[in-house]
């Protein structure tokens, strides 16, 4: 009876999950780790779907009480679960602080699409703290690691978010020719969402650059 209710609350949560309800999932889940309280894996579903509905508070408390009531401290699912809280309430230091200490501890268990994930996270925090090329480095590391793992959703990512900053930074060519990389892996990749993407940044990057030609006829 017991195994039933688990694998139907389960089945249910991960549907909501694929259909992006996230708050009957995070329901769910909490479900589950009530009746389940010794499978961490529900309270880490649980604050990762609290993230995803946008309720980085709930998720960083589903966080602490996951370290307190477990031996999950130096898990680093949760810990990049916790820099996620933190780089939604923009706690971006402490984001960056968490999410290197995650990465440091995925590379530890050779797991490195989950460290390449960190490290991701870890520039996003560290681009929005210092906003230089000290930035742009840590996104061309985790370029380089998503890469060599043949990850194209990461590539992507990562391409674009390189884009802006070479946008922010004043430097257009560049985020030109990043964002036309982006948007070729999210073609291979096949995600609408990651070439639309890519291609609205094309668009702002064209619209900008003839601004800039118009201001300097002035």
């Amino acid at each position: 009876s017991g195994l039933r209710r688990e694998s139907r609350l389960a089945i249910e949560a991960q549907l909501r999950e694929t259909e992006g309800r996230w708050n009957e999932a995070a329901s769910l889940y909490e479900s589950l780790w009530t009746f389940f309280p010794e499978t961490d894996r529900y309270g880490i579903a649980l604050a990762e779907a609290q993230l995803r509905h946008g309720d980085a508070i709930d998720a960083l408390q589903t966080v602490v009480q996951l370290t307190e009531r477990t031996r999950l401290g130096a898990s680093p699912r949760l810990m990049l679960v916790e820099a996620r809280c933190r780089y939604q309430l923009s706690e971006y230091a402490e984001a960056e602080r968490v999410a290197g200490d995650a990465a440091v501890a995925a590379e530890a268990l050779v797991a490195p699409r989950l460290a390449a994930q960190a490290r991701l996270l870890e520039a996003h925090a560290m681009w929005h703290s210092v906003g230089d090329d000290r930035g742009v480095a840590a996104y061309q590391a985790t370029l380089d690691a998503f890469t060599k793992l043949g990850d194209l959703r990461g590539r992507a990512e990562t391409l674009i978010s390189l884009a802006r900053c070479e946008r922010d930074l004043g430097r257009l060519d560049r985020a030109e020719a990043f964002s036309r990389r982006s948007l070729a892996v999210a073609r291979e990749l096949g995600s609408i969402r990651a070439e639309g993407e890519a291609l609205a940044h094309l668009g702002s990057l064209a619209r900008l650059a003839g601004d800039l030609a118009e201001a300097d006829t002035l």
